[in-house]
């Protein structure tokens, strides 16, 4: 195996894990619409402590819905994960995914246009994440240039993890090795964005 293939096989893994990690008990969801899941508990997450890493998870605010569970950061040897929960309910789709409208990127740090839904989720609980992940980081006397960063998701929360990956790389970690993984993402970005996303992650 090559030295390329195994730096790329590391991140995959570990980006599943994580995007399952960050499926939610259906429980927990303040719903007016139904669940597509009926995960109970989280072993997922459970499963990723167990394996050592130092797991919290943050929310996102909603309008009509209060706060909801958003994603989860996760820290071990050197590496931050911060992975994004998919489609959990008929909401998702209705507050997130089929508000397709473009508007301009420039907030991310980013020339062209993202996706209104996206965009507008992952805004909800970006304070919350920033926080938490200043609390991981303290929490292992690191700073964000000491650590590679890893942003995954899946369906949804891969493209939420696709605009916080702009984000973070253009204003928290700058200086860090910031790697994005999504499975089964929507379209988040025009043309002339997701040309700088190739210039900003997996290098």
């Amino acid at each position: 195996q090559s030295a390329v293939a195994r730096n790329r096989s590391y991140p995959i893994s570990d980006a599943a894990k994580a995007s399952y990690a960050a499926s939610n008990d259906n429980t927990l969801l303040p719903l007016r619409g139904s669940p597509f899941r009926k995960q109970k508990g989280f072993d997922d997450r459970e499963a990723l402590m167990d394996a050592g890493y130092d797991v919290t998870s943050f929310g996102a605010t909603v309008p009509g819905r209060g706060t909801i569970p958003a994603g989860i950061v996760a820290y071990k040897d050197g590496k931050v994960t911060i992975a994004f929960h998919g489609s959990e309910c008929t909401e998702d789709f209705t507050q997130a995914n089929l508000i397709a409208r473009k508007i301009d990127a420039s907030e991310l740090g980013v020339t062209g246009y993202v996706h209104t839904g996206f965009y507008d989720r992952y805004m909800q609980g970006r304070e919350p994440l920033y926080y938490v992940l200043d609390d991981m980081l303290g929490r292992h006397c690191k700073t964000a240039k000491d650590v590679e960063i890893l942003v995954t998701g899946h369906s949804l929360g891969g493209a939420v993890a696709t605009v916080a990956a702009a984000d973070l790389k253009n204003h928290v970690a700058p200086d860090s090795r910031l790697n994005l993984v999504t499975f089964s993402s929507p379209r988040v970005l025009d043309h002339t964005a997701a040309a700088e996303m190739e210039k900003l992650v997996n290098k």
